[in-house]
């Protein structure tokens, strides 16, 4: 039994890599998943498979009869080129006459005979065939048949308007470039077709939509209010696909009366315009931040403040790996932990730190906290996971501005505050919980969990009620992978086509 290896991204697709190099008679031995790196992420899978033995007989069978099977297949069966004294030969191996069409003899040749049955000419030290006499054979009956099907030497080529012969080949060629001339024009006029088709179904879904539209009962979406704007039928779309995205009211209508007074007449004509105006006018009411590194000799100390569970730990993770393995420069990260109150979030952190090779240490109070900063300054980021604390408890939030106190007046180096938020909680939870921590002078938001929600108006809401700016999303559980440098396009194009995890460009 013979044993190879084929690697695949799945073992559907190994398998399939194996069958088209070794054939259908393999059979699968052992399944493996490849899996490397620091976090033992998956790299594909591998496939061991055996093979089939032949015999010596058969692959000698194989190579002799070869050339004997294109013969066959070129000349219905009239050559048997297999010599030697195999048991499976046929007994009737010879060119005879029935197997050969007699050649018509030529003027002033000798008198035609019946030449004696011989077998195929062997080299003398070999087994090999003297494929030259055969060749001439081959040869005598291709003209032989030319000669019977009544095609004349004659035949084969033709003038052109020149006088110069133009060969069947040449006849081929420009019929094929005629047909695919001809096979263009057809293309052209069907796409043609096709694209006036599409257009015509474009207006007619418009037309459709402005129909249903004018029927729609929020002529006047707040209805407490007589002088509010009233929505045009073309922007009941968009103004249905806002107001479900959990988008403050106020919000909406100021979005709203903007996009009517300022759009283009001729823009209001599609559905599909109207839309990519109002997107244009949520990404400039959304305010981002974009990733700036550190400079050496330069340092960062960020401290993530935010509701029990809300991931601030896993977030300090991500990002941390992000600093420190996939930069350019491998930067130095450090963490400083303040939550010795969960039970976990230690431990959890303190994983990350020896898988990453990271410096920890911990804060039990405030007059710690500037020695303990004093001991991490040789790395080049410090991340400060802070303890969990409902929006309504006071006191643990004014325990973290001590902290922060203490820190700012020991060092010059400021302390960058960033609240963590998660997608899940509609508008007005969002921002109960960011008037509580607000008293920290929060500088920046990272939001959590956008794979949980399907309604991202409540972000939109939150960021232009406060106008602090995002830094980062996070988009799902796994470290490094699931965080992205927060963009105005990724948050509009989530609110209006629906959440999708990734796009190119934005890690």
């Amino acid at each position: 039994m013979r044993v190879k290896k084929v690697q695949g991204n799945s073992v559907k697709e190994a398998m399939k890599k194996a069958t088209a190099m070794y054939g259908d008679e393999i059979s699968l031995i052992e399944t493996k998943n490849l899996k490397g790196g620091i976090f033992n992420k998956s790299k594909g899978w591998e496939v061991v498979i055996s093979l089939p033995e032949e015999s010596e007989e058969e692959i000698r069978s194989k190579s002799r009869n070869s050339f004997q099977n294109r013969l066959n297949s070129s000349y219905g069966g009239g050559f048997d080129l297999r010599i030697g004294d195999d048991p499976l030969e046929r007994e009737d191996d010879d060119f005879t006459e029935r197997q050969i069409p007699k050649v018509k003899q030529k003027q002033n040749s000798r008198p035609s005979q019946v030449r004696p049955k011989q077998k195929l000419k062997k080299t003398e030290n070999s087994n090999e065939i003297d494929l030259t006499e055969n060749a001439k054979k081959i040869l005598e009956i291709t003209r032989q048949k030319k000669i019977e099907s009544g095609v004349s030497d004659d035949d084969f080529e033709k003038r052109d308007n020149s006088g110069f012969p133009v060969s069947n080949s040449t006849r081929r060629r420009e019929n094929t470039n005629q047909t695919r001339n001809r096979q263009q024009a057809e293309q052209k006029a069907d796409n043609t077709e096709l694209n006036e088709i599409r257009k015509e179904m474009s207006q007619l879904k418009d037309t459709l939509k402005l129909i249903q539209n004018m029927f729609w009962e929020e002529k006047h979406p707040n209805t407490e209010n007589k002088s509010a704007t009233s929505i045009p039928p073309e922007f009941s779309e968009i103004y249905k696909i806002a107001k479900t995205s959990g988008m403050n009211q106020e919000h909406l209508d100021l979005i709203m009366k903007l996009s009517i007074e300022n759009m283009p007449h001729k823009m209001k004509e599609s559905s599909e315009t109207v839309k990519r105006y109002f997107k244009t006018i949520l990404r400039k009411m959304i305010p981002v931040r974009a990733e700036s590194l550190v400079q050496r000799p330069n340092k960062k100390i960020i401290m993530f403040v935010g509701s029990t569970g809300v991931g601030k730990t896993t977030t300090i993770a991500k990002l941390a790996a992000r600093f420190t393995l996939e930069q350019k420069i491998s930067y130095k990260v450090g963490f400083l932990v303040l939550d010795t109150y969960k039970i976990g979030a230690l431990e959890q952190l303190t994983q990350y730190a020896k898988m990453m090779k990271l410096q920890i240490d911990t804060v039990a109070s405030p007059s710690d906290f500037g020695a303990k900063l004093e001991n991490m300054l040789q790395n080049d980021y410090i991340f400060i996971d802070t303890m969990g604390s409902s929006p309504y408890d006071l006191d643990k939030i004014n325990m973290l501005k001590e902290f922060l106190e203490q820190g700012t007046y020991n060092h010059d180096i400021d302390i960058e505050v960033t609240m963590v938020l998660p997608s899940s909680l509609k508008y007005e939870d969002l921002k109960a919980g960011y008037d509580s921590f607000s008293a920290l002078s929060i500088d920046t938001i990272i939001f959590t969990k956008l794979d949980e929600t399907k309604g991202f108006g409540n972000i939109f809401s939150l960021v232009h009620e406060v106008q602090k700016p995002i830094s980062y999303f996070s988009v799902g559980q796994e470290v490094p992978e699931d965080i992205i440098v927060a963009k105005s396009d990724y948050l509009v194009n989530s609110l209006l086509n629906g959440f999708k995890r990734n796009v190119d460009g934005d890690r």
